[in-house]
């Protein structure tokens, strides 16, 4: 997947996230929670790297109000 690294695909596929269809059909917000269980230094760096797999683009070119819409959805599962 695009902007995954072998150690964060590691973790994906350590929770059945094996595909973008994967990613698309669990989402961002619990794929993250699922890593944050068992992987301590998971950070916002990884949620902005597997939107920008969603959509595409380099992690670092995602728009600033997906951003907060994502930083507001894991907030609330807090």
């Amino acid at each position: 997947m695009r902007n995954m690294g072998p150690k964060s695909s590691q973790w994906l596929a350590a929770n059945g996230i094996h595909t973008l269809d994967d990613l698309r059909e669990v989402g961002v917000v619990t794929a993250y929670n699922l890593l944050r269980a068992h992987v301590h230094n998971a950070t916002l760096n990884l949620v902005w790297a597997m939107q920008g797999a969603l959509m595409d683009v380099h992690w670092s070119d995602i728009p600033e109000p997906v951003k907060q819409d994502l930083r507001q959805r894991i907030k609330q599962c807090a």
